[in-house]
C-alpha cells in the first residue's frame, strides 16, 4: 500500500488573515500579536498578494536594519512575481 505524501494544500490556511499595503506598521504589529502568527500576507487593493510582513521585518525596521525587500525564494518555491 502506498502512503500519500501530504501536500501544502492539505495543511494550508485557506482564508488567511491579511493586511493591505496601506496598513500602518502598528496595524500589522497588532494583527501579528493578536493572532499569534509570525508572518502575515500583504495584499494590494485588488486582494493580490504582494508580499509578507513578519515580526523580524518590524524589528529590523525599528532598529534601522532593513533587509532587502526582494529575496531569493527557497528551493522548491516560487515568488509571487513569477
Amino acid at each position: 500500500m502506498t502512503t500519500k505524501r501530504p501536500l501544502v494544500a492539505d495543511v494550508m490556511t485557506r482564508r488567511p488573515t491579511v493586511v493591505t499595503v496601506d496598513a500602518s506598521l502598528e496595524e500589522a504589529d497588532f494583527v501579528l500579536r493578536s493572532t499569534m502568527i509570525t508572518g502575515v500576507p500583504v495584499v494590494d487593493v485588488d486582494g493580490a498578494l504582494v508580499g509578507v510582513i513578519t515580526h523580524a521585518d518590524l524589528i529590523a525596521y525599528r532598529f534601522g536594519h532593513l533587509r532587502p525587500s526582494v529575496e531569493a525564494p527557497p528551493t522548491g518555491s516560487t515568488s509571487a512575481t513569477e
